[in-house]
């Protein structure tokens, strides 16, 4: 066990599975060292952000930036206010036809609807495919530069999304799960060509020194109940590993990001070689208590959760800090543990419930995470 470790330290002892000097703390999305993202520029989180700020640990996500297949080429957007939401229509203009998407913001809350997708049927599929794609120049200078300027303060998670993600958000969610009955070799098939440009793009960011965590986004949609585990294996994880393993060659972590009913995937994903996961739901929002996803995780995946952000918007003070010290109980044993919520809020203005839980889980966690 170490002593008086950094953020940095801290974190990155978590993603190797071993013991820090305390178990780290993090808000998630709600990151201090990010003085450009939502939560840093709305008066309402001002006083909570210090508060992150100073006393946790800090996982700066980021992202390369590459052309997803050419798109910007062939592409019309069109927007427009309606009160108080804003309205974006996008078209993709294919040679085999146009596909469009619509989008809708509601100010004063940090999310975004989609309200059509683009994809509707396989022919829009063959249609998606059809546009041309040129690789072109992957930049990762912009998380280089926060890395350098961070330092020791926080630890860099690089987001990157796999091809089940990219395919079930072009098709409304329903719609993605029936294809994959009635036209696996057809979804199957454009995942091949998504992995592909994904890992090419993939190895230019880690040659240019993107690292050295990484979240892997989209695992989610091919969990139970939405798949069983065998379909999991065909959609996710034959797909998923080549990505872990190309980011382990170049000596980085994984972290998937998997909400939902993972008790059955965790041994998958120590079979395909991920570092971490997160959230680690337990019932009625995942089915596995946080104690058994550590007892079945060993010392050979690290677990990021699970305190659910609905506990932090609704429960009393004291509360808060029984559930904190129930997961240093479960999982704080042995290392390889960040105590984090399964979300972030996503209103404006933050209500002093929500902002008083914080403060009190955040307090707690100081306490109760020392080795």
């Amino acid at each position: 066990m170490a002593q008086g470790m950094t953020s940095r330290e801290r974190l990155l002892a978590v993603f190797r599975r071993e013991v820090p000097d305390r178990v780290p703390v993090s808000t998630y999305e709600m990151v201090g060292d990010d003085s450009t993202s939502w939560y840093n520029t709305r008066p309402s989180y001002a006083s909570l952000m210090d508060v992150i700020r100073e006393r946790t640990d800090c996982l700066y996500t980021s992202g390369p930036r590459w052309r997803d297949l050419g798109r910007e080429s062939v592409t019309d957007v069109k927007t427009r206010r309606e009160g108080n939401r804003t309205y974006r229509k996008v078209t993709l203009r294919t040679p085999r036809g146009d596909l469009t998407s619509q989008t809708m913001d509601e100010d004063g809350l940090y999310t975004t609807w989609t309200t059509e997708h683009f994809l509707k049927n396989p022919d829009d599929l063959d249609r998606w495919l059809s546009i041309p794609y040129e690789p072109t120049p992957v930049d990762v200078s912009h998380i280089v530069a926060d890395r350098e300027r961070l330092g020791e303060r926080a630890l860099m998670l690089v987001d990157t999304a796999d091809p089940i993600c990219v395919m079930a958000e072009l098709f409304e969610f329903g719609e993605f799960l029936v294809q994959t009955v009635v036209s696996p070799r057809a979804i199957l098939s454009a995942m091949d060509v998504i992995i592909e440009r994904q890992l090419a793009a993939l190895k230019e960011a880690l040659e240019q020194g993107a690292g050295p965590a990484w979240r892997l986004v989209g695992p989610e949609y091919g969990s139970p109940p939405y798949m069983p585990p065998e379909a999991f294996r065909t959609f996710v994880a034959g797909y998923d590993r080549r990505i872990i393993d190309l980011i382990h060659d170049y000596g980085g972590h994984v972290r998937l990001h998997c909400h939902g009913r993972v008790r059955r995937l965790l041994p998958i994903f120590i079979e395909m070689g991920a570092d971490a996961t997160d959230p680690v739901e337990a019932p009625p929002t995942g089915d596995v208590e946080l104690a058994e996803a550590k007892r079945m995780a060993g010392d050979r995946l690290a677990l990021f959760g699970n305190l659910q952000l609905r506990d932090l918007e609704y429960c009393e003070p004291d509360e808060i800090e029984r559930i904190v010290v129930a997961c240093m109980d479960a999982a704080k044993a042995g290392g390889g543990y960040c105590i984090m919520p399964t979300a972030a809020p996503i209103n404006d203005p933050l209500n002093d419930r929500t902002r008083d839980n914080y403060l009190r889980f955040i307090d707690a966690a100081l306490r109760y995470g020392a080795y």
